[in-house]
């Protein structure tokens, strides 16, 4: 467990590097859970020169970082990102807890548009689609935002 944001970083590096190389590069690393990914993404971006947010999502503040090791790591990723985000009020406390400035972590909730996402008969919807066999649907909102951190 000691060794994963290392082995995380160490696995993707070589990969990101030959997408730099031939022409798909990109502007940000956009890690969520601490630990590992967000130690490795900020082990990645420190590499690649670009900007890193982390996202703490939960056990990886509450459980995993009453770990000394995983701790430490923590710690250092969220000092070293560019942006911290928390899904709830309590986990920004754990990591002002562990040290990280307040005004550093922004909370965003992770919620829908319930006006807009709505359940609707099921099958009405299936038809409308023209969907006739199993199907996973996400729903994700990518938008154009100013940089809220800098």
């Amino acid at each position: 467990m000691s060794a994963a944001p290392l082995a995380l970083c160490a696995a993707v590096l070589p990969f990101l590097r030959r997408q730099i190389r031939d022409g798909h590069d990109f502007d940000l690393i956009d890690a969520h859970y601490f630990y590992p990914d967000g130690i490795g993404a900020v082990l990645l971006g420190r590499a690649l020169d670009r900007p890193v947010i982390v996202t703490a999502r939960g056990s990886d503040l509450n459980v995993i970082a009453q770990h000394g090791i995983p701790r430490r790591w923590i710690r250092w990723a969220a000092k070293h990102a560019d942006g911290l985000i928390a899904v709830s009020s309590g986990l920004k406390q754990q990591l002002v807890e562990l040290g990280i400035a307040a005004e550093r972590v922004r909370v965003l909730r992770n919620g829908v548009d319930l006006a807009l996402f709505h359940p609707c008969d099921r099958n009405a919807a299936r038809h409308a689609l023209g969907l006739t066999r199993p199907t996973l649907l996400a729903v994700g909102n990518l938008v154009d935002l100013p940089r809220p951190f800098s």
